[in-house]
């Protein structure tokens, strides 16, 4: 988690590099204390794993490469003609289903065989219409986070 914490690193480094946006002092000077905390932070780890730790940059740096490239998809960054703009609404709603598309199929094939038994060692401590609900409330809830993201980053400049 720490190291997910550099997420605006990432980000101003990508804009800077594929929006070609120029990093202001400002933006440069509130990127130090997140660096530095993050080098605090992981200062006296004693356990490390390079796998994590790999990990942790690849989901860093892809987030930070969606959160660039939806900017630039509605609007933000020179305009190409490859990318169409369309709404944060359309586009959350575009990217969720090639997502899902994309993963529930993976997902599938890896973790078929662990399925059954966490399903059943689930609703052992909790009835399953509880379960359900509780999976359909946070889907819906986490769903609801991501809009608002993203119409929050249409209006970021």
């Amino acid at each position: 988690q720490v190291v997910k914490a550099g997420g605006p690193v990432w980000t101003v480094a990508l804009s800077a590099l594929l929006l070609r946006e120029k990093v202001s002092a400002r933006v440069a000077l509130s990127l130090v204390p997140i660096m530095a905390g993050v080098g605090l932070a992981t200062l006296k780890e004693l356990s490390f794993a390079w796998a994590a730790l790999l990990g942790a940059v690849v989901s860093d740096v892809a987030f930070a490469l969606r959160n660039v490239l939806s900017k630039k998809s509605m609007g933000g960054g020179a305009a190409t003609k490859t990318v169409p703009r369309v709404s944060p609404a359309n586009l959350f709603g575009i990217l969720t289903i090639s997502a899902t598309v994309v993963l529930v199929p993976l997902a599938a094939v890896a973790e078929w065989h662990k399925m059954g038994p966490a399903w059943h060692a689930a609703t052992a401590v909790t009835p399953p219409t509880q379960l359900l609900a509780e999976l359909v409330a946070a889907g819906a809830f986490f769903y609801a986070y991501s809009e608002v993201a993203m119409q929050a980053l249409a209006n970021v400049s």
